[in-house]
């Protein structure tokens, strides 16, 4: 079963745990009519991603290779994700700032995206475009998609 609809149906399900049975049968058809509505426009990220840390003069170098969902904003291939994956300034802020001044840093740096479309097993190469540290999302441009179009997010409706 694909991930992103077992999700929804998690969240589906204990949904109607919290509302009762005949306002569940409600909310989890609006749910499911959603989740059907924006799935074609849901995305894997696969991102490598160069970690350097430096603690009171000890500086170690990691590479990571982890996977987040984001979703379709343009048509064009530019897809949202949360920054947590890609920058290192959440962890920081969790370890207590990451103040340099203090000893400890931390950057992370993405050295290779690539991007399934959902239902498709190719992997199109992206690049990071552009980050809003203040809310958290991160912007990743398809690069090869030629005249190809996306399903993406309608976020007026």
């Amino acid at each position: 079963m694909n991930r992103h609809i077992a999700r929804g149906l998690a969240l589906l399900a204990l949904v109607g745990a919290l509302a009762g049975p005949a306002r569940a049968d409600e909310v989890g058809d609006q749910l499911k009519n959603l989740l059907d509505k924006v799935s074609p426009s849901i995305v894997t990220v696969k991102l490598v991603i160069k970690a350097e840390m430096s603690f009171m003069g000890q500086s170690r170098d990691q590479e990571n290779r982890t996977e987040v969902h984001g979703v379709v904003v343009d048509a064009d291939g530019l897809i949202m994700v949360s920054s947590t994956a890609i920058s290192g300034d959440a962890l920081s802020e969790m370890m207590g700032g990451g103040d340099e001044e203090e000893g400890m840093s931390m950057k992370m740096t993405p050295t290779d995206i690539k991007v399934v479309v959902e239902r498709e097993e190719k992997e199109y190469s992206a690049f990071l475009a552009a980050t809003d540290s203040k809310v958290g999302l991160s912007f990743l441009k398809i690069e090869d998609l030629g005249d190809r179009k996306l399903a993406a997010v309608d976020f007026g409706t």
